[in-house]
């Protein structure tokens, strides 16, 4: 049970990592944000309260977030650089 669900979130992170923008800032120049909503994916209801780690590729951890009511998160403030997100109920 256990890994059938940590599979489906994977499959359900990796289609919602296709997805997420990286919006750019003028006013730092150099500065971004990230977001997305996680969803279940038996019914794609927003799962709220799930813990989204912001990592760098390095598995070196930059920040962590959890998703509001919606399955919507964001973590802003970022340097240009390419993230990991690791998504955990």
């Amino acid at each position: 049970m256990i890994r059938g669900r940590t599979l489906t979130w994977l499959v359900t992170l990796l289609v919602w990592v296709l997805v997420i923008r990286t919006r750019m800032t003028a006013a730092d120049g150099v500065r971004g944000s990230i977001s997305g909503r996680v969803l279940f994916a038996t019914d794609n209801r927003p799962a709220e309260g799930v813990k989204v780690d912001l990592r760098r590729f390095s598995f070196e951890p930059v920040t962590t977030v959890f998703t509001r009511s919606s399955g919507e998160f964001e973590v802003s403030g970022l340097a240009s650089a390419s993230y990991l997100l690791l998504v955990e109920e």
